[in-house]
């Protein structure tokens, strides 16, 4: 798969996630909600890792439904 952008998988929008690698766990950084892709992030959602806030915390700040542990 060529490098992105990506749909982001915080705040959903599509083409935002700019990374070598498809989510989850890119490392990419969404240029519309400045989420850092974090593949621990997916397995632990409600837990705060590489970024300032949980992904299911960041989630919720747009409306969106948080995920189930991995």
């Amino acid at each position: 798969m060529p490098p992105g952008p990506y749909r982001c998988p915080c705040c959903e929008q599509e083409d935002t996630l700019v990374a070598e690698r498809p989510p989850p766990g890119s490392d990419g950084v969404c240029i519309h909600c400045y989420w850092q892709d974090d593949l621990v992030a997916f397995r632990h959602p409600d837990e705060v890792h590489g970024n300032c806030e949980s992904l299911n915390g960041w989630r919720r700040q747009f409306g969106k439904a948080p995920l189930p542990p991995a």
